[in-house]
């Protein structure tokens, strides 16, 4: 199905004419920039947009805070531990936490008709971290998603390592459904949530549904990237950067199985231009995802970034 003339002929027309991923800096429009951050602008070429009628959309992709508050919920073996990390994902001098309670005001100065709030926000699964996330989300005023990571889930370094209280605190936090999904006028964003485990039959199918609607331009927001459909430059790219393949790939770190797999090969399918927003990788890295589709992971906000998408 994916050779057929009629596909070659549309490959042609959106890619080179109407299908743009452009990685740059962008930061005139942006209350962010006042506050130390920097803008990683994505700007994503919509066949389904009238450009003469229609605003542009402005989605914010935020990735791997690795938010830390230190105390006794934290092994007394590990606070040395979470010291050095608090210290390690500083940046400019500001800890994680100092930049997690700016982030509310300056999102909605910014006001973005979406956020995505792309895994790995906090650093570590306690309910002090799970409480400061729990506030400064709610201060915001865009509607948002939040895909879950490991470091969202599990709780590590803790005396009381007990996964379902660690479940509950995150359930609490907001929606913490298997497919997260969120529209913005013709453009529709799905998560597949969490990130870091196979997903299951039942979200599989919901997903094929949503993105066989008709007439959309798709973000597939993710934090593990996903491997091409022809394996080639995300390899490269994490042996150099991480010492491993550290995606979803079939000699990857994460192995899909067949269930996982099969949402894949609905990816490859897609026959308009859309776009996928990654994270893990402490790195901005960008790829062809697929005849249609490209991967861009962004940068983490704990280096000081944020993620911007640009819907024309």
């Amino acid at each position: 199905m994916r050779n057929t003339l009629i596909k070659k002929t549309v490959i042609l027309f959106f890619i080179f004419t109407l299908f743009m991923v452009a990685c740059t800096r962008q930061e005139a429009r942006s209350p962010f920039a006042a506050a130390g951050f920097t803008m990683e602008t994505v700007s994503l070429d919509s066949p389904f947009i009238d450009n003469k009628t229609e605003k542009e959309i402005h989605i914010l992709y935020i990735n791997d805070v690795h938010l830390q508050v230190l105390n006794d919920e934290v092994k007394e073996s590990e606070q040395e531990n979470i010291k050095g990390r608090i210290e390690a994902f500083s940046s400019n001098g500001t800890t994680t936490y100092e930049k997690w309670q700016m982030l509310p005001d300056l999102i909605n100065e910014y006001n973005p008709d979406f956020v995505i709030f792309g895994g790995d926000i906090v650093d570590f699964n306690s309910r002090a971290n799970t409480e400061a996330l729990k506030e400064g989300l709610a201060k915001i005023k865009a509607p948002y998603m939040y895909i879950r990571s490991d470091h969202d889930r599990y709780p590590y370094w803790l005396e009381d390592e007990d996964n379902y209280k660690a479940t509950d605190r995150q359930d609490g936090v907001c929606d913490n459904s298997k497919v997260l999904l969120g529209e913005v006028g013709d453009v529709v964003i799905l998560g597949m949530n969490p990130s870091d485990q196979d997903i299951l039959p039942g979200p599989v199918e919901e997903a094929r549904e949503i993105l066989s609607k008709p007439n959309k331009t798709f973000i597939i927001a993710t934090h593990i990237p996903f491997e091409e459909e022809v394996p080639g430059e995300l390899e490269e790219f994490t042996m150099e950067h991480r010492g491993g393949l550290t995606y979803w790939g079939k000699n990857a770190k994460q192995v899909p199985n067949e269930v996982t797999g099969s949402f894949l090969e609905i990816l490859y399918d897609i026959d308009t231009p859309f776009l996928i927003p990654a994270a893990h990788l402490h790195e901005s890295f960008e790829t062809r995802f697929s005849e249609y589709g490209i991967e861009h992971v962004f940068t983490p906000e704990f280096m000081g970034s944020i993620g911007e998408i640009i819907v024309y």
